[in-house]
């Protein structure tokens, strides 16, 4: 059962009838045993052009200390007032945690131009493990800032990349951290045991297919639901500026991720084989992308090649805890849209 560590309500009212903006840093410590399970942000008052949201907070399953930024804001005769909660839960057995070296960059006090730029941050998971997930720390900050984006799928196993976006404020800006990524070992529990396979293949854009996968189950237990998981990263696009959107979208906006409960009646019994086939409308939304040079922006149709990686979440009958995470580790699918 969850247990909450931190419970705090906060309240910025009006000053002086100006408009204003700022961050609130919460900082914890996760109890020895226990990782961390959410971070929840409550809006309890707030007017016209007034609110909160989470800026940065550890992702579930973090250990040791903790702290989450509160970016909030409020017109000229408002009010904002937010509840923050951080709950945690038992750790997982045997859980293993690996930090990456730490990275520090900064602006020479004396620059009127701040700095900025992007770490390729690479981890490797402990043999027998896989990743329940991957955290910002922050060792130090003056007028900068750092984001993580292209967090691996729970359960991926070997070299982990992740990318971080970096900024360094003028007149002696300053940022300094590293990343934390926490590892469960594998269970018995279930895993897929044959190439995915797409339905028709190449698909037409728009229409439904098939997407289908033979899994096996060693584990002790029946399980009663999947969570199929899907990760669809764009290749080439036949769209006529296709090559320029390429050129200028990040691996994060060329990756489009979905995700289907898959139910089980009966059971999915141990020492047994399924296909589980979807019918799903192909759901592919790839974002517009400013050509920085034109300011032309670039929308792109679903139309091209993708690598697909297919990844499940396994859960039992009786409480619909995940049990296993398994993330189909050969070689991407490819996909072709026509």
């Amino acid at each position: 059962m969850p247990t909450t560590i931190l419970e705090q309500t906060k309240t910025h009212p009006p000053h002086r009838g100006f408009g204003r903006r700022g961050q609130d840093t919460w900082e914890f410590d996760i109890p020895p045993g226990q990782q961390l399970a959410s971070v929840e942000l409550m809006i309890e008052e707030a007017g016209p052009d007034c609110g909160a949201r989470i800026g940065a907070a550890p992702s579930a399953g973090a250990t040791g200390h903790g702290r989450a930024d509160i970016n909030w804001w409020y017109s000229t005769s408002n009010a904002v007032r937010y509840r923050i909660k951080v709950t945690t839960e038992p750790a997982e057995p045997d859980a293993v945690v690996v930090e990456s070296r730490r990275f520090a960059h900064g602006a020479s006090r004396f620059s009127p131009v701040g700095r900025s730029g992007t770490d390729a941050v690479r981890i490797e998971a402990p043999a027998g493990h896989s990743l329940v997930g991957a955290d910002l720390v922050f060792v130090h900050r003056r007028r900068g800032g750092a984001a993580l984006r292209g967090v691996p799928l729970r359960g991926s196993t070997g070299t982990l990349r992740m990318l971080v976006d970096w900024t360094a404020g003028r007149f002696g800006g300053r940022v300094e951290y590293f990343l934390r990524a926490t590892f469960e070992p594998f269970g018995p529990v279930a895993f897929i045991g044959e190439t995915p396979t797409f339905t028709p293949n190449p698909v037409v854009a728009g229409m439904p297919f098939t997407l289908s996968v033979v899994m096996t189950n060693f584990g002790m237990r029946a399980i009663s639901r999947f969570l199929l998981k899907a990760e669809f990263h764009v290749e080439s696009l036949s769209h006529p500026l296709g090559a320029v959107y390429l050129q200028y979208a990040s691996d994060e906006q060329r990756t489009v991720r979905q995700a289907r409960f898959v139910d089980f009646d009966p059971a999915f019994e141990p020492g047994t084989q399924r296909t589980v086939a979807r019918s799903e409308t192909f759901p592919l939304a790839l974002p517009s992308v400013p050509d920085p040079l034109t300011g032309n922006v670039l929308t792109p149709t679903t139309r091209g090649t993708y690598k697909v990686t297919v990844g499940v979440d396994a859960f039992t009958p009786d409480n619909f805890n995940v049990e296993r995470v398994q993330v189909f580790n050969a070689e991407p699918l490819d996909l072709t849209v026509v």
